[in-house]
């Protein structure tokens, strides 16, 4: 037994100093800071953990947090194994005395003031670092207890939802036996990623944000530049789906569903394999993808029942970007499929601004379009048409259209001042006017970001002289009825 001196307290003061400073140093706040110029503590559970990270900005840079607190992990168990060791004999406890500050460090960091995570992935590196046999039991613990809060041990939320076999299917993400339908929204997990879904501020007032568009990160740079250049319009994030994830959230938009394009029939399977890919681990951020169909590609009656056979809500087309006119019967033969497979359909409507002149699809076509084809749940983008405003309630009031509100509201900013760029959108009194003439249970908001602004077109809707229940089923209760969430 070592005599308790003067020298060995002053040396277990600098371990327990030295090991609490190195668990003050949080990964999810770091890594926060470093790559997304954000707080961790600002989203979600507002918890600085591994765990909330993941679901607030998904695991592209998750890895970096993980390093993070296992260096300070080890830094910590190595520090009171030397000097323990070197100084009292008593390796083996100095390694247990120092992981101890290390865990406290983490969880309650005078860094940030005392608001730290909760210490999951902290203690399970430490008690692999102390002795594998305990961390086998802990971590097989972490699996059994129900409720767990883990990233990678959720609970179930559904029982399994049975999906329609279908030749291609399973290519779209996880096998056909592993895909539960997540809770309410119609859009399948894998077991492995399950969790209970976050607890919203309001589940009857949630917003959904029905137009949004994301590029993949490598070419998310070019194709803003690109795209902003050629219609001369200022984009309000990089493009990425962590962009739009930060925007939302700042927002406080609940979830979004994000519209691919494909401008080309050759890249319609490889989109909607990413997109698939993407709803795998779309319940972390709330916001999932539909796929898309080009009217030129062969295979695209199988491609379509490849979607609806993997549970994707709905498609995306573009008459402009396709050049093809909407009530072409290339179109007609998606849109007749689609409303059989029960496939909701969001469609470009109206000019689009970086295709001047382009009438692929006006109110006209969309109502020839419509007279054409079995039921079919089509949304038209930017209020019926954009830019022939005053043609939509004429043509297409009496059909069975919805209108999201995409790119309508407020004015443009231009990316280059000295370039000319008409600003005009839809004054309120014309939105309101469109609203009433279709029904307000017609009508989804959407802010079409990178393009537009969550936070400014929500301002601007409850700006409007409309009533809260209105503004609350435009937000997200007739998103919500739509998708059958």
């Amino acid at each position: 037994m070592h005599e308790l001196t003067s020298a060995a307290v002053a040396l277990m003061v600098c371990v327990a100093a030295g090991s609490y400073l190195a668990g003050c140093c949080n990964g999810a706040i770091i890594t926060s800071f470093l790559f997304y110029h954000d707080d961790i503590r600002k989203h979600g559970s507002h918890n600085a953990g591994l765990t909330n990270f993941y679901r607030v900005y998904g695991g592209k840079f998750a890895v970096c947090v993980i390093l993070i607190d296992m260096l300070k992990a080890f830094v910590a168990v190595k520090l009171g194994s030397i000097v323990f060791g070197e100084y009292l004999g008593l390796r083996l406890e100095g390694e247990y005395f120092s992981a101890l500050f290390c865990v406290i460090g983490h969880i309650f960091p005078a860094f940030y003031s005392f608001k730290g995570g909760k210490g999951i992935l902290c203690s399970g590196t430490l008690l692999l670092l102390l002795d594998w046999r305990i961390a086998a039991v802990g971590w097989g613990l972490c699996v059994q207890l129900p409720g767990h809060d883990a990233a990678l041990f959720p609970r179930q939320l559904d029982g399994p939802c049975p999906l329609a076999r279908h030749r291609g299917a399973g290519h779209l993400g996880a096998p056909l036996q592993h895909r539960p339908a997540a809770a309410r929204h119609g859009i399948p997990l894998p077991v492995a990623h399950q969790r209970p879904r976050p607890q919203l501020r309001n589940e009857a007032r949630m917003i959904i944000d029905f137009h949004t568009h994301t590029f993949p990160d490598p070419i998310a740079d070019a194709a803003i530049d690109r795209l902003s250049r050629q219609a001369n319009i200022t984009a309000y994030t990089c493009g990425t789906a962590a962009g739009l994830l930060l925007a939302e959230r700042a927002a406080g938009v609940d979830r979004s569903i994000i519209l691919p394009v494909a401008t080309k029939p050759e890249q319609v399977h490889h989109i909607n394999d990413y997109a698939a890919a993407h709803n795998k681990h779309a319940f972390v951020t709330n916001m999932f993808s539909f796929g898309c169909i080009h009217p030129d590609y062969e295979d695209w009656k199988q491609e379509l029942d490849r979607l609806a056979a993997a549970n994707m809500r709905g498609v995306k087309i573009h008459p402009a970007y396709q050049q093809t006119d909407l009530d072409d019967p290339k179109y007609l033969r998606i849109l007749e499929r689609a409303g059989t497979l029960g496939l909701i359909v969001v469609t470009h409507a109206g000019y689009d601004i970086g295709f001047p002149g382009c009438a692929c699809c006006t109110p006209e076509k969309a109502r020839s379009a419509l007279r054409q084809v079995g039921p079919v749940k089509l949304v038209l983008a930017h209020m019926g048409g954009w830019r022939c405003w005053e043609q939509v309630p004429e043509l297409l009031a009496d059909t069975s259209a919805l209108l999201d509100t995409s790119f309508s509201l407020g004015s443009l900013t231009p990316r280059d001042e000295a370039l000319p760029l008409d600003r005009q959108m839809l004054s309120d009194e014309a939105f309101v006017s469109l609203v009433r003439a279709f029904g307000v249970e017609r009508i989804l908001f959407g802010s079409d970001c990178p393009w537009g602004s969550p936070q400014n077109d929500l301002q601007h809707i409850r700006r409007l002289p409309l009533s809260g229940e209105e503004k609350a089923a435009i937000l997200g209760g007739n998103a919500k009825r739509l998708l059958g969430i």
